[in-house]
């Protein structure tokens, strides 16, 4: 099977040409009309000479047409920026669909696509957050309104209490602070939403908008079951082992961990 490539064309016009492939210089060729003019894009046709400007080996055609709709999607300068090596990296909210392949592929590769949704996916209060490098997704993480389980200081001392789950980074972009990054923009917003928001923790929505109801400051609960390889980086984060290793079946050995911010 052929590996697919994104590709970005200079035309004569100065402006770009975005397409998917297996062979770039067949697909140039075609673009130049010299296999014929109908093989070449109709927006090509009439913008020749081109020229490669910008590649990448996505893997399946599947991906290819992904990427190709991504880049598409950017505006002229950040594309010449893509082009150039200096897209900024970006860390944003994202929608919950655009978390589930990273899901699949870094998390549970053994399950179905639709198996690696959650429940609490699109509920009010959840969140998620990807990061990009050259407008490529490489790196996600949610957040659902959860009480941590067997904990006796949720009420009335947090005024909510969250649950981090699915942090995964691409391998290539591991180590190089992409995940703590994610988890720092995270905590930011939990951290005012808790300011100026309470969330019903049994119906998961909106309940009111008065800050700690004129009462003392509390605090927010931050937790996750983070898989034990992962305590290391938890724990530079300032999160904090609560109870004993445990199995989570079908993923692995786990410990409870948690923060509290202000």
């Amino acid at each position: 099977m052929s590996d697919w490539f994104v590709y970005i064309l200079r035309c004569s016009d100065n402006s770009v040409y975005t397409g998917v492939t297996t062979d770039i210089k067949r697909r140039v060729e075609e673009h130049n009309g010299l296999h014929g003019n109908k093989k070449g894009a109709k927006y090509t046709r009439v913008r020749q000479p081109v020229e490669v400007i910008y590649q990448e080996q996505v893997g399946s055609r599947v991906l290819a047409t992904r990427r190709e709709a991504v880049i598409k999607k950017l505006s002229k300068n950040k594309k010449e920026k893509l082009v150039l090596g200096t897209l900024a990296d970006e860390f944003k909210k994202i929608p919950a669909r655009h978390t589930c392949i990273l899901r699949q592929k870094i998390l549970r590769p053994d399950y179905s696509l639709s198996a690696c949704k959650f429940p609490q996916d699109n509920h009010q209060s959840s969140a998620h957050f990807g990061a990009f490098v050259s407008a490529r997704l490489v790196g996600i993480v949610s957040v659902f309104l959860e009480d941590e389980p067997e904990s006796k200081l949720i009420e009335p001392d947090f005024v909510n209490s969250w649950q981090i789950r699915a942090m995964a980074t691409e391998e290539a972009f591991r180590g190089k602070g992409y995940a703590m990054a994610l988890l720092k923009r995270l905590e930011d917003y939990v951290s005012k939403v808790d300011k100026v928001v309470r969330f019903d923790s049994n119906s998961n929505v909106l309940k009111s908008n008065i800050k700690n109801n004129g009462n003392k400051e509390r605090s927010t609960l931050i937790w996750c079951n983070a898989r034990s390889e992962a305590v290391g980086f938890y724990e530079k984060a300032a999160y904090k082992i609560s109870g004993k290793e445990f199995e989570i079946e079908g993923v692995g050995p786990h410990f409870r961990m948690r923060k509290v911010v202000a």
